[in-house]
């Protein structure tokens, strides 16, 4: 006779619980990891960089304050970052500045950064366009990008 022996079934039930923990504290670890929709709610940037900005997410203002958003660019190649919001919107465009990259040596085109200040007016919500021209072309514009801001 060939006698197989079994596992205890305490031993069975042990197996499985160690692999229901592991499972438990693997979601865990997943969940605790990501921002909660409150804390996205709540956070109020003071800058954005437009060049890994999500398109898919909104930025928050509080009424009266600024922020910045920053995009590079190249004049010396003639492509050119504008902004565009409608008369109605909820947040006003400030001044644009353009400030050139660390130059080392006698290097010419080297990128810099464009920066708009965005000011939060009044409550409510608008959608402020970003746009790149190539040089001599203003009708269609070579990049867009939108980010929609709520301003409290």
């Amino acid at each position: 006779m060939n006698y197989i022996r079994k596992k205890p079934k305490f031993t069975q039930n042990l197996s499985l619980m160690k692999k229901y923990f592991i499972l438990l504290f693997a979601a865990f670890l997943l969940i605790s990891c990501g921002k909660t929709l409150h804390e996205s709610w709540n956070y109020f940037p003071n800058e954005v960089n437009l060049d890994t900005y999500n398109n898919l997410d909104f930025i928050k203002i509080r009424q009266g304050n600024t922020i910045t958003v920053k995009v590079e660019e190249n004049p010396s190649t003639g492509y050119s970052w504008t902004s565009q919001a409608n008369s109605d919107c909820s947040v006003s465009m400030g001044t644009s500045s353009f400030s050139a990259g660390s130059n080392d040596g006698n290097m010419v085109g080297v990128p810099g950064v464009r920066t708009f200040e965005v000011k939060g007016d009044k409550a409510g919500s608008c959608l402020v366009e970003f746009q790149q021209f190539a040089p001599g072309e203003q009708s269609k514009p070579a990049n867009r990008k939108g980010i929609y801001f709520i301003v409290e």
